[in-house]
């Protein structure tokens, strides 16, 4: 089991991504404007950020800081490192 942060996670590709990793066995947190377009799955854990709303990023950022860990892990495998 792998922990992605995919962003554009409520349409599209992203959406696409995000249940394929689900499906997998994958824990996704992913983001959207608007949460409500993000399906209720298990395992997919929504965060709603929006980069024209000042609070929306302070959450997403805060969000980010306590995870710092999750974004670390995910640069990694993004390199090609082991985990």
């Amino acid at each position: 089991m792998r922990r992605v942060f995919l962003t554009g996670a409520s349409s599209g590709i992203g959406l696409a991504i995000a249940k394929s990793l689900v499906e997998e066995g994958h824990e996704v947190w992913g983001t959207s404007r608007n949460l409500e377009r993000i399906p209720k799955l298990p395992r997919l854990h929504p965060i709603r950020l929006d980069l024209a709303d000042r609070l929306s990023d302070r959450e997403g950022i805060q969000f980010r800081a306590r995870r710092s860990w999750l974004l670390r892990r995910c640069d990694q495998q993004r390199r090609g490192r082991s985990l």
